[in-house]
C-alpha cells in the first residue's frame, strides 16, 4: 500500500479467510497507472449528459 502526504490508511478484514486477504492485496495498486485527473474530468463531463427520457406526470 502506497500512502502519500503522511496520510493514514486503515484496513479492516471482516471475513478473515486467506483467500479474501490475498484477493484484497492482489488488487492493491491496480489503479496506479490511471490518470485520475482525466478520469474525474470524464466522469463530470458524462454527468452533464442526460440519457433518460422526459418524465410525464
Amino acid at each position: 500500500m502506497n500512502v502519500k502526504n503522511n496520510a493514514e490508511a486503515i484496513v479492516i478484514f471482516l471475513n478473515k479467510t486467506k483467500e479474501k486477504k490475498s484477493s484484497f492485496f492482489s488488487a492493491a495498486g491496480s489503479w496506479k497507472d490511471v490518470d485520475t485527473n482525466a478520469l474525474k474530468r470524464k466522469i463530470y463531463k458524462n454527468r452533464k449528459i442526460s440519457n433518460r427520457g422526459v418524465v410525464k406526470l
